[in-house]
């Protein structure tokens, strides 16, 4: 697929999303609302993810400086609940589109009452008083991770498209696992910016390895994986006066990003759901095509699955001809222009004699001297033009015309 230029504007992601809804893929149609919600309400969000028992929720509320999440997790389909600053009421939408409202104190026993049939809550949005940051900032919470097929499963399912920065938290004793490696990979594959947290450092003992070896071992394990990461802290909840624990720089830094203006990169997002509905459609393909093959697989009907493996292959060949008609088209256009001297020494001559005639201190003598200027300095100017248009005609566009002529012979 070749990349779109340009940047994206409001009107060509509506496009997208109703592109995407009228192909049936509702949950790339989805998340194109929610980026265009996302950039009209100017929202800077940072998400948080990691291992169940790492502490991500307790993490969370002393970033908020209140208690606002369970330590239990509340199931949703959508994987995520939205913070952000507000009147203290939650407001959680269930699959059927149905709006609940609840009224500070947040009760989320209540709210969990209406998880129970499973998927029954798309999602939760949190506005809490008291915000600690700018209203423009969101943090988004998203359910821990417990295997490797989990944790991709959830690098493409989740809100992670709306995630300027993610913050990924693992406790001590999981630092080197697997899972924290597949799935930042994951999400720096998306072009997202992660901080790792490790937390529970007060199960650190000095004797049995430095903190410093440890610190060295982490970074060089992310590098080994070849996964980028912007910063990396060492917290404790348990103990807030520990002398490793960088609780207070996590808060800094999230306020130091709160601070930024935003500044969206939808043309990666875009890249980014057009590449997941690319997938979902070749998905649905595959499954289409295994029940067809239910279907015909009697004897009677084999030449019919024949015709549809020809017609897939001519499909396909179509496709990587089209590819590489327009990878050649680009490259000789692109070679033509590059090659082609619009600027030959008479012409730079041309353009020096132009400059001379703008400054200030150029003049032309004799009587009316300053509309026989304007007259000298506009005579050049169409000088310049004239040769500029002459060399193009006689190298860019005559080149351009020979090898159109060329493309419609073949």
């Amino acid at each position: 697929m070749r990349a779109h230029t340009g940047e994206v504007t409001l009107n060509q992601l509506y496009a997208i999303y109703k592109y995407f809804e009228q192909d049936g893929d509702q949950i790339r149609a989805q998340k194109t609302i929610d980026i265009m919600n996302k950039v009209n309400e100017k929202e800077y969000s940072l998400a948080f993810c990691g291992h169940f028992s790492a502490g991500k929720s307790t993490l969370i509320n002393y970033i908020l400086n209140q208690k606002i999440l369970p330590s239990s997790p509340i199931p949703t389909s959508a994987n995520i609940v939205k913070i952000k600053s507000g009147n203290g009421e939650a407001r959680v939408t269930l699959n059927n589109q149905k709006c609940l409202v609840f009224q500070p104190p947040i009760d989320f026993n209540t709210i969990k009452e209406f998880a129970k049939n499973g998927d029954s809550i798309q999602k939760i949005e949190l506005g809490i008083q008291n915000f600690p940051y700018t209203d423009q900032l969101v943090l988004l919470d998203t359910p821990g991770i417990d295997s490797t097929d989990k944790a991709h499963e959830l690098s493409t399912a989740s809100s992670f498209h709306l995630a300027d920065a993610v913050f990924y938290v693992t406790d001590y004793n999981h630092i080197q696992s697997e899972i924290n490696f597949q799935f930042t990979r994951d999400l720096t594959r998306m072009g997202k910016k992660i901080y790792v947290i490790i937390n529970q450092i007060d199960k650190h003992n000095e004797a049995e390895l430095s903190f410093t070896s440890l610190k060295q071992s982490v970074k060089q394990a992310f590098r080994e994986w070849d996964i980028p990461v912007e910063e990396f802290y060492f917290t404790t909840m348990k103990h807030s006066e520990h002398p490793l624990n960088q609780a207070v720089k996590v808060t800094e830094k999230i306020a130091e990003l709160a601070s930024i203006t935003p500044a969206y990169d939808l043309n990666a997002l875009v890249d980014q759901l057009i590449n997941e509905h690319l997938n979902w459609k070749e998905a649905s393909s595959v499954q289409a095509r295994d029940h067809l093959e239910q279907v015909l697989k009697n004897q009677e009907n084999q030449h019919l699955l024949e015709l549809i493996d020809s017609a897939e292959k001519f499909s396909k060949n179509m496709i990587a001809y089209r590819e590489q008609v327009e990878q050649t088209f680009d490259e000789q256009i692109s070679q033509i222009t590059e090659n082609s001297n619009i600027t030959p020494y008479e012409t730079r001559e041309l353009v020096k004699a132009y400059l001379e005639s703008n400054v200030s201190s150029f003049k032309v003598g004799g009587f009316f001297g300053k509309s026989k200027t304007e007259l000298e300095r506009e005579n050049r100017r169409e000088k310049l033009l004239n040769a500029i248009k002459q060399q193009t005609e006689s190298t860019i566009l005559w080149n351009l015309n020979e090898y159109f002529l060329r493309v419609i012979k073949d």
